[in-house]
């Protein structure tokens, strides 16, 4: 969505060929504007880039390769933040595998 407004934005200028006119957005539906935005978005996100959309003017492309930054930023903090979340759990789990020892341990020594 963020997409189609900048080039919306950025339309007036004549010198340039525009997202929303080479694939010619402007004439189709909401609901197959938002398909295809959605479309390219995860081609571009997922680094397969199949090429059929893609942006046409220096503006596109220096907010494409910007979003492509945000979203691998973004991606890689989630992730990280998952794998803290999951080593704080492993932690938890470990120390009460270490209890549960310890007191096998100590009820042996009873005996």
């Amino acid at each position: 969505m963020f997409w189609y407004i900048f080039c919306d934005f950025t339309k007036g200028n004549e010198q340039y060929s525009n997202f929303i006119d080479e694939f010619e957005m402007s004439t189709r539906s909401k609901f197959h504007q938002m398909t295809l935005l959605t479309y390219f978005t995860f081609t571009s996100m997922s680094t397969v880039g199949l090429g059929d959309f893609h942006p046409r003017s220096d503006l596109e492309r220096l907010l494409g390769a910007f979003l492509l930054i945000l979203g691998v930023s973004t991606t890689s903090f989630v992730i990280e933040n998952f794998m803290q979340m999951m080593q704080a759990m492993n932690q938890l789990t470990k120390s009460f595998e270490e209890s549960e020892k310890l007191s096998l341990f100590l009820g042996t020594m009873e005996r």
